[in-house]
């Protein structure tokens, strides 16, 4: 299948029977459930009455949800869409899923693998990409396929591309969308089960990783679990949440070492898993991925200060007598960052001794204040310095995480001095 046929594709998940409740009794429907990768990804149900039943089709349009039976004991509930009139006196109905991912099977709660598929993840390449070769016997004409594995005892993650990605990427620029750019695994260290219970922290977590090297959220999706004998025992349908592709953004990791990844992932696991840091991650996270994808500078510097008050919270302690500026620069600097205003800020270097800024969180707390109180000090400030605190928020809030992750490896300076020559990659400071 050629790059630009995945893009916005169509994939249907099942074929089957679903009853669906209605105020007095239920309704069988023969359906089509689809994962639609357009406009945005979701799980769509085409359920198809004979004209017979159009009493019950006009209730169901008349409902704004429905509760749908899959199987004993497996229910889901789904926004109701449109109705149409089909030929040979049928009628269509559209079913749209209340919250995704859902679970429609589970035969077992024991695991051996899960599969997954992963979308708009960044092209990255690494040591442990796969070569292979189309032509049986040519050894001349081959490809790469980038891969990296994710290691974090008990767990391994095994990630490849699904072909192109970069074909994938430069169809998904032009004409926006998702597409399912990466297929992945996850089996125990030792080869042994796994619980769902066990399973779905996990998920979650590997949710928030994945976005959080994209620098926007990428989502998993047609998850299923296997047991010894490749038998499917468990499904969910659905998506985590996506970000369409809007072109690649700037974020720390390094594309050309994705075999740095398991590191830094062992470290954001242990994290996660910590009941005192859980919470704020989650949170942290969240407010940096929508502030990084954000193309209003005003919105990410209001994000990038909140995530940068609740690290230094969990870093320091609380703020007590201190500005809130000199409260990060104090966190910032007990996780081994530089808080100085950076060379690179152009912009924010030569306006620093006018508004009597002494680094760069103080900075950062004046221009929000500024953004967001109607008493306004500074008057109008340029789109250019706005770009910078935009910058210069997200590199701290990418540093402290980092560090709280126990990364010592490479990563991308977005606020160094630009330079033909120069490469924006970097060991972090405390490395």
């Amino acid at each position: 299948m050629k790059p630009s046929e995945k893009i916005n594709r169509t994939w249907e998940l099942r074929r089957r029977l679903v009853e669906i409740m209605l105020d007095d009794g239920s309704v069988e429907a023969s359906a089509a459930v689809c994962l639609e990768l357009s406009p945005r990804p979701q799980v769509i149900i085409r359920c198809e009455f004979p004209s017979t039943d159009a009493p019950a089709t006009n209730e169901i349009q008349t409902k704004q949800q429905v509760d749908i039976s899959l199987a004993p004991g497996v229910q889901i509930q789904a926004a109701v869409g449109n109705r149409w009139t089909l030929g040979g006196g049928k009628i269509s109905n559209v079913l749209i899923l209340n919250s995704e991912p859902v679970t429609v099977l589970e035969h077992s709660t024991s695991l051996t693998r899960c599969k997954f598929a992963l979308l708009n993840f960044p092209h990255v390449m690494g040591q442990q990409d796969v070569i292979r070769y189309p032509e049986r016997g040519n050894t001349s004409h081959w490809l790469s396929y980038p891969r990296f594995k994710l290691l974090a005892r008990p767990w391994l993650i095994d990630v490849i591309a699904e072909g192109s990605t970069g074909g994938m990427h430069y169809g998904l620029t032009r004409t926006g969308g998702s597409a399912i750019t990466h297929v992945g695994s996850i089996t125990r260290v030792d080869g042994r089960d796994f619980f769902v219970a066990d399973l779905q922290p996990l998920l979650t977590g590997l949710h928030l990783f994945l976005s959080f090297v994209r620098g926007s959220y990428c989502g998993l999706t047609l998850l299923s679990g296997q047991d010894s004998n490749r038998r499917r025992i468990w499904e969910q349908w659905g998506t985590y949440k996506a970000e369409p592709w809007r072109g690649v953004l700037k974020t720390w990791a390094n594309p050309l070492k994705s075999h740095l990844l398991s590191s830094i992932f062992a470290g954001f696991w242990r994290s996660f898993n910590n009941p005192n840091l859980n919470d704020t991650i989650a949170k942290v996270m969240h407010w940096y991925l929508r502030s990084n994808e954000s193309s209003e500078p005003e919105v990410s510097v209001v994000l990038t200060q909140a995530a940068l008050e609740r690290l230094a919270f969990s870093t320091v302690g609380p703020k007590s007598n201190r500005t809130e500026g000199g409260w990060i620069a104090d966190a910032l600097q007990a996780k081994g960052i530089d808080p100085d205003i950076p060379t690179g800020c152009r912009e924010l270097c030569q306006i620093r001794t006018r508004y009597s800024w002494s680094h760069g969180p103080h900075a950062l707390v004046d221009i929000r204040n500024d953004l967001v109180h109607a008493n306004t000090r500074r008057g109008t400030l340029s789109s250019a310095t706005l770009l910078e605190a935009q910058s210069l928020g997200l590199h701290y809030v990418e540093l402290m995480l980092l560090k709280v992750f126990g990364y010592t490896g490479e990563y991308a300076n977005r606020v160094k001095n630009p330079g033909w020559d120069s490469s924006p990659f970097e060991n972090v400071p405390w490395a």
